[in-house]
């Protein structure tokens, strides 16, 4: 997982943006949302990664 920092997306905002890259080097996108909805993504992916190996 890459959680995309800059001007527009501080560390401190309420608010994050990351790509998920899977073992197979695959990236998924995600859209700037809040920190809550970025941690029900991740946990999304991750069970659907492990659901596929």
């Amino acid at each position: 997982m890459v959680n995309k920092i800059d001007d527009f997306n501080p560390i401190s905002s309420d608010y994050n943006q990351i790509d998920f890259i899977n073992s197979d080097l695959e990236i998924t996108s995600f859209e700037k949302k809040l920190k809550i909805d970025v941690s029900s993504d991740i946990l999304n992916q991750i069970i659907k990664n492990v659901k596929e190996a």
